[in-house]
């Protein structure tokens, strides 16, 4: 536990386990072995002080969930059958308590970042929002505490914030290279049996912005090209991002050296996050 950051306080008997917890409670998460005599009561009565307290039941004697009886007090007491996946669960129990103490400032951080990384993508956004990108960052990092999971597990090295970041970055770069496999409408028309053709977009409806979008838009395009009055080079690249041209096509199309188009991304970077990484 020390090595997940926890600091572990421990008692031999259920009266000094809940003395113990009366003292120095409530704690992070607590651990209560299951099978010993007294475990549920210990449990019980910790919920009935902190219905709140977060709560991990050791349960090796039983091979699966099913068959450990809890009653009501602890339906939502997280069960260990497993020990291998007591570092996992660990894990899981640290990533919702960062996502709790994500302050004003770290939120509005991490909000920014995923408007700029959608809008860099330009149509292989296909509707997805900040707020999306977000949401998709937490859901793959809580994914990466379960074992064989999929998601991306969080190195307790790097903060979360710069974590989920990066996470945004990630899913971001794949989607855009994921964009490249697209069709043209003529492959994926459809013919009847009497020879007429239609085709799948047909019925969708347009996924073109309305006036109010399209205003809200060009105002906030507006606005952070307004940052930039003084420097060219950066609006010239912002642009770029908008439209959502290639690195190399920005550089190509306005005339900008590798050392021009580099020194406006930091710039722009600098200004809209408060640092030069994003």
């Amino acid at each position: 536990m020390k090595e997940k950051g926890f600091a572990a306080r421990t008692a031999d008997t259920v009266d000094e386990g809940l003395r113990l917890y009366r003292e120095c409670g409530p704690f992070t998460v607590v651990l209560v072995n299951y099978c010993v005599p007294g475990g549920v009561q210990l449990a019980i009565a910790i919920r009935e002080d902190n219905p709140s307290q977060r709560m991990i039941i050791a349960a090796f004697d039983y091979r699966s969930e099913e068959e450990v009886i809890r009653p009501r007090e602890l339906a939502d007491a997280q069960l260990l059958i497993d020990i291998c996946n007591f570092q996992r669960q660990l894990e899981r129990i640290k990533i919702d308590r960062e996502i709790e103490e994500l302050t004003k400032a770290d939120l509005l951080r991490l909000r920014r970042s995923a408007d700029f990384r959608v809008r860099c993508l330009g149509r292989a956004a296909c509707g997805m929002t900040g707020s999306d990108l977000l949401g998709e960052a937490l859901r793959s990092t809580l994914e990466g505490t379960r074992r064989n999971g999929e998601g991306r597990r969080w190195n307790n090295n790097v903060d979360f914030v710069t974590h989920l970041m990066g996470v945004m970055r990630s899913i971001a770069s794949s989607r855009k290279r994921s964009f490249d496999d697209v069709f043209l409408e003529c492959e994926v028309l459809v013919c009847d049996v009497e020879g007429h053709k239609t085709s799948p977009f047909d019925n969708v409806p347009s996924n073109e912005p309305n006036a109010d979008q399209w205003l809200i838009q060009m105002e906030e395009e507006k606005r952070i090209t307004g940052l930039f009055a003084n420097d060219p080079a950066a609006i010239l690249v912002l642009r770029g991002i908008f439209d959502g041209t290639k690195r190399s096509e920005i550089m190509q199309k306005y005339g900008l050296t590798e050392r021009q188009y580099t020194a406006a991304v930091k710039l722009i970077r600098l200004k809209l996050f408060g640092r030069r990484k994003v």
